[in-house]
């Protein structure tokens, strides 16, 4: 399933739910391990500071799903990403 479908299913609940958070746990988990997530444009970090990149947004603005990218300090060529939060 595709990142804004597991979205927009678990937005289908109570947003106060165990449940609704579960799914959003759920479906950002199933993110972070998708093979190819980062395209190597977007895995390029800023050299002070990291960049952020849209990956998913819900056309009604409930949801949007970012990921930052920074170099570690020392390290050239060195970065990491992480998966960032559901902003409501």
């Amino acid at each position: 399933m595709r990142l804004s479908e597991a979205l927009d299913q678990a937005y289908r609940l109570d947003p106060s739910s165990a449940e609704f958070a579960l799914g959003v746990r759920s479906a950002l988990d199933g993110l972070s391990r998708e093979a190819g997530l980062l395209s190597d444009a977007q895995r390029e970090g800023g050299p002070d500071c990291y960049r952020r990149h849209l990956l998913a947004a819900d056309p009604l603005g409930r949801y949007a799903v970012a990921a930052l990218v920074w170099r570690r300090s020392g390290k050239p060529g060195a970065w990491s990403s992480h998966v960032v939060r559901l902003y409501q």
